[in-house]
């Protein structure tokens, strides 16, 4: 019986020794990773014991020895520096103590660390508030201060020193991994089976939680150990003779540790010799990650994290227009435009529209909307969806803005453009350039002095002067074959239009725009007898009304401002393809903000009407190319505009 467990354990280590084997074969078939690991274990154990080989006499050779290059003489492979110190005998010296330190310091943190964010997230509450309270707080403190802060209060600074200064920072980031990875196990079903069962917290953590989470904890201690490689190394530095400014006398290696003997009776004078190092001061972000929701304070009760809400804030902005702008039923030398600005982690996005007030809007009442429903936005900008089916259907201009501060922030956090957020093709149609209501030879001369920039004309008409042809006529007389498109503004009667667009199309109109009043009972009959193409704007809102269009015009004419923001316009434009309608895209007077919203989806319209910002006296949004008569999205994350 006696030699019964000792056959029973040659089995066991067996299997033990075979359960390494396939470990053995994958690393073997990945000849970087073995490559990688040759190295770093060379590195290792040059640092250990590279110093033991080597004379500390070494160090100095001689003056003559200054800026000598590399020799085999002396243990010189690596040449000498300014003073003729050794550098390969010096960085043998420094990596020895840098490994230790860093070493040391990652152990440290690593297991203090575990231990902090462990208990934060599996206890949760007042205990993990508190605790990540602690590492906000310390977080914020950059390692190179610290370090130097150490190293001048504490001098001398040993290797213990600096490991128990670096342990005290170093653990924050694993506390925070580590937490949140134990806030996300403990929900899962293996572990809840394991609390049903009667297990105990301790077997819970060593038997499920710390296992489970082992590969992270690996990954975050790994990675950590850069932070203290580069504060050990910064530590040697100070050592050697004043690279951080801090002493003007170089030391050498046995002033780092016992057992190298005491120094010789000499003295390296380097006048001049205090070198800056290439540091920089690292900016340390709060984790969001590190807050509950608002009134809540378990995880189970919330389902995820409180990170900060989107910012919210708008404000009126009066453009002034370069000459008076007149359509059929107003004129203007200004407009008011409401700009929103969300900002979020640091970063702004901006969005503006032009109320209308031919629909009940103002630039007071949008910017009214926007501080009422600012907490609508919630914290998180790219829950577009979300955020646009809880704000109330009104104000469009307004929502508007909000869309494209969204699309912005988007881009901006992400690093791209919208469109190519969207997957779109960047370039569009070209622009036409709108030449105002004005008498037949005013509108002319108006024309005549942009046919070298623009590749289309849209002319307004709608004077109820019985002009309107005549108008068409001279700017044709001009323009020679450059396309012509008009926009009536509700301006005619059923009659009217009827006269009119069969000579329009005797003078090559490509589409008439918005003929009759929004909801004329002719609109169904003067699609079918009109010669030239009917395009709807006032008919046209949001998407509800794409498919009462396709009874009355063969196309719509979209706007941003006027539906509600680019991802309504997408809808709009793939219901109209649906119903093959035609798309223009449309604007108001705006700055290069509204229009690079618009030009973000030119590319999915057959017309494009983006002038607005042409139209000022001084855009306060530059930065939209306008590239061959085509307004292009800049390259720019988001919006890519900036104010001027």
């Amino acid at each position: 019986m006696a030699g019964l467990p000792q056959t029973a354990s040659a089995p066991a280590a067996a299997a033990q020794r075979r359960s390494f084997s396939p470990t053995w074969r994958r690393l073997a078939r990945q000849p970087v990773a073995m490559v990688s690991g040759f190295i770093l274990l060379a590195i290792v154990l040059v640092g250990a014991f590279g110093p033991h080989f080597v004379s500390p006499a070494l160090v100095h050779l001689s003056d003559e020895w200054r800026n000598h290059p590399p020799t085999f003489r002396g243990w010189n492979l690596f040449g000498t520096d300014a003073i003729g110190e050794n550098l390969l005998v010096r960085t043998l010296y420094g990596l020895r103590t840098s490994e230790m330190t860093a070493l040391a310091a990652t152990a440290m943190g690593t297991i203090f660390g575990v231990a902090l964010g462990s208990i934060a997230g599996y206890r949760g509450g007042w205990l993990d508030a508190a605790i990540m309270r602690v590492t906000d707080l310390l977080g914020v403190f950059p390692l190179l201060v610290v370090f130097l802060a150490v190293y001048a209060y504490f001098t001398p600074v040993t290797a213990w020193k600096a490991t128990f200064a670096l342990t005290c920072f170093l653990w924050i980031p694993v506390a925070r991994v580590v937490r949140a990875e134990i806030a996300s196990i403990r929900d899962r079903e293996f572990v809840q089976a394991a609390l049903s069962l009667g297990a105990s917290d301790r077997r819970l953590f060593v038997r499920h939680l710390l296992p489970t989470a082992s590969g992270t904890i690996i990954i975050a201690a790994t990675t950590l150990l850069a932070s203290p490689r580069r504060s050990a190394r910064l530590r040697a530095a100070a050592e050697w003779g004043g690279d951080l400014g801090l002493v003007r006398e170089p030391a050498l290696p046995w002033h780092w540790g016992a057992g190298l003997g005491a120094p010789p009776s000499i003295r390296f004078d380097a006048p001049g010799r205090n070198r800056t190092c290439d540091l920089a001061l690292r900016r340390r972000a709060l984790y969001p990650l590190s807050y509950w929701r608002r009134g809540e304070a378990s995880l189970p009760a919330v389902g995820r994290w409180y990170v900060p809400a989107v910012d919210v804030s708008a404000r009126i902005v009066t453009l002034e227009l370069a000459e008076t702008f007149v359509i059929s039923r107003s004129a203007s030398d200004s407009e008011d435009v409401v700009v929103v600005e969300l900002r979020h982690s640091g970063v702004s996005g901006f969005g503006e529209a032009q109320p209308i007030d031919r629909y009940g809007e103002s630039a007071e009442s949008a910017k009214a909307y926007v501080e009422e429903h600012a907490e609508l936005l919630g914290d998180d900008p790219f829950a577009l969806e979300e955020v646009l089916e809880t704000l109330p259907a009104r104000e469009f201009a307004a929502r508007a803005a909000i869309d494209a501060a969204l699309h912005d922030l988007q881009g901006k956090l992400l690093g791209q453009p919208v469109w190519r957020l969207l997957g779109l093709r960047r370039a569009g149609p070209p622009t036409s350039w709108t030449v105002w209501l004005g008498d037949p030879d005013d509108m002319a001369r108006r024309a005549e002095k942009a046919l070298d920039r623009f590749r289309r004309l849209k002319l307004k008409l709608g004077g109820r002067d019985g002009l309107d042809v005549e108008r068409v006529r001279a700017v044709r007389g001009v323009a020679g074959d450059l396309p012509l498109l008009v926009d009536v503004n509700e301006a005619w009667s059923f009659d009217e239009a009827l006269e009119a667009l069969p000579r329009l199309a005797e003078l090559g109109v490509e589409y008439c725009e918005q003929p009759l009043p929004a909801g004329s009972p002719g609109g169904a009959e003067l699609k079918g007898r009109s010669p030239i193409p009917i395009y709807v704007d006032e008919d046209c809102h949001t998407l509800r009304d794409v498919a009462g269009c396709a009874e009355r015009a063969h196309g719509i004419n979209v706007k941003l401002a006027k539906s509600g923001g680019i991802r309504e316009a997408v809808r709009m434009v793939h219901a109209a393809r649906a119903l093959e309608l035609g798309c223009m895209l449309g604007c108001m007077v705006e700055s290069g903000l509204g229009i690079s919203a618009g030009a973000q989806v030119a590319s999915l319209f057959d017309h494009v009407d983006l002038d607005g910002n042409l139209l000022l006296a001084h855009d306060p949004w530059p930065g939209v190319p306008f590239v061959d008569g085509v307004q292009l999205p800049p390259e720019a994350p988001g919006l890519g505009v900036q104010s001027g």
